[in-house]
């Protein structure tokens, strides 16, 4: 039984293993939260492919909800927003939290697309979004693009804070057996991608590179959700089947080993927000090469802690791979994995992120109202 002095969180959002990127940031950050912290997850999207169906979801948000309100049992409702039925079900929650149930809420803006989505929407979506998401108590963007972009459709800039969660030590060996036993580049350079496979993410302009590097013999594992047999026969259409192995949508143990094991963590994504593998790249001091997108530039610098990719194009996995492969010292890689280690240090420890995350909710908690 939780203690009169329990704090308690209630979080909307689909389930963690089908959330995307900030689901496995809130299952990095459940074992930091402290005891007297009590953080209750709720579906609000279901198991459907119709995404009419998730009427019956936020239906059912709204009952737990309230009886949580009734009970006494919730100090403040945390919001994770993507975009298109994300933010359609977000905002009816938020409004019958802040107008009915007359609780503070906090705003977690995760998606890659929002602004895309948003700027697409007809006037009358537009309108009642921003009206909604003004009701906030608290929005949480990625970065500074966020911030501006949000400050520039209507949102009170005075609710919008910059906040990022982050993920944990990745080389303390707890992971895996052999962690940090690997040898840069020995016997082979060994990379990886972990991330849905499918355009956005660049998985298809990665394996015509791999095609046109194989001189310098790179083997490449992928990780993530996606129709597995169907990439099996582009390797194969690409002869490089020997080079590529997919292992599908896998625990978070098994990426972590994956993690630890290779050399190149590599994300050529056209669309981000702030992408977790390129995070846990930086925890386990990986090579990192990904494309500047989302905020990712507010952290890294192109040689310095990770390798950027001036395009999506195959011509510049390419060139990047050669000049990690075939240009640059180890003792040159090696200071730059030690860089991104440091930034990671900085800005992502999961321990350091988590702890901001509930002072966070602890100070909106204060201003909730009587109902």
């Amino acid at each position: 039984m939780k203690s009169r002095n329990t704090f308690r969180v209630i979080v909307l959002s689909p389930p963690l293993e089908n959330s995307g990127g900030v689901g496995t940031l809130f299952k990095y950050a459940i074992p930091n939260f402290s005891p007297d912290v009590d953080v209750q997850f709720i579906d609000t999207r279901g198991s459907k492919s119709n995404p009419a169906f998730s009427i019956f979801n936020v239906m059912g948000a709204v009952v737990a909800l309230s009886a949580a309100r009734i009970r006494g049992r919730v100090d403040v409702v945390h919001l994770n927003l993507g975009a298109k039925g994300s933010t359609l079900r977000k905002s009816i929650l938020l409004l019958y939290s802040h107008f009915i149930l007359r609780l503070p809420n906090v705003v977690q803006l995760h998606s890659s697309s929002f602004d895309i989505f948003f700027d697409k929407s007809p006037k009358l979506v537009k309108f009642l979004i921003v009206n909604a998401l003004s009701k906030s108590d608290q929005i949480l963007v990625l970065g500074e693009k966020w911030k501006e972009y949000l400050v520039s459709i209507g949102i009170p800039q005075n609710i919008i804070s910059e906040f990022q969660m982050g993920v944990p030590d990745l080389t303390n060996g707890k992971v895996a057996s052999g962690a940090g036993s690997r040898d840069l580049f020995s016997p082979f350079p060994l990379l990886l991608f972990a991330g849905a496979m499918g355009e956005r993410k660049g998985l298809p302009n990665l394996l015509k590179a791999i095609a046109a590097t194989k001189d310098l013999n790179p083997h490449l594992n992928v990780a993530g959700s996606g129709e597995v047999q169907f990439w099996e026969k582009q390797s194969q259409d690409l002869k490089i089947d020997e080079l590529v192995e997919f292992h599908g949508l896998v625990s978070l143990e098994h990426i972590q080993e994956l993690l630890i094991n290779s050399d190149i963590l590599v994300l050529p994504s056209a669309a981000e927000g702030l992408p977790v593998s390129v995070l846990e790249g930086l925890s386990a001091a990986k090579i990192v090469l990904c494309t500047k997108v989302g905020s990712l530039t507010q952290f890294l610098q192109h040689d310095l802690n990770c390798f950027f990719l001036e395009t999506t194009s195959v011509e510049s996995i390419v060139e990047n791979l050669n000049i990690i492969l075939s240009v640059r010292t180890k003792s040159e890689l090696t200071r730059i994995m030690q860089e991104a280690r440091l930034i990671w240090k900085q800005y992502f420890n999961a321990e350091d992120t988590t702890a901001e995350l509930v002072l966070i909710w602890r100070k909106n908690a204060t201003r909730k109202s009587d109902w």
